[in-house]
């Protein structure tokens, strides 16, 4: 569903394409930073690792229900053996 007007989208786009790669890599670093931010005080630290609660928030929908608990096994657990959850290479 597009919320967005399509003059407005057309603005942003423009805009957008005037940027520079480098600027726009500065803006994606910045919204990144500034998500996890929002993700990190969205809960207590003490009760989770950190790496968990990204991989949780941020990746978790990338990756089917099993490769998602041996990738948190291996975040919980350091000695629990790390394997390739992209497939084959």
């Amino acid at each position: 569903m597009i919320h967005t007007p399509s003059n407005v989208d057309a603005y942003v786009r423009a805009r957008m394409a005037e940027t520079t790669p480098a600027r726009r890599l500065q803006m994606a670093s910045r919204m990144f930073s500034t998500a996890r931010t929002l993700v990190k005080a969205s809960v207590d630290e003490s009760e989770i690792d950190e790496r968990v609660l990204f991989f949780s928030r941020f990746y978790a929908k990338d990756f089917s229900k099993a490769d998602c608990e041996k990738i948190l096994a291996s975040l919980i657990d350091p000695t629990v053996p790390q394997t390739n959850h992209l497939g084959p290479t």
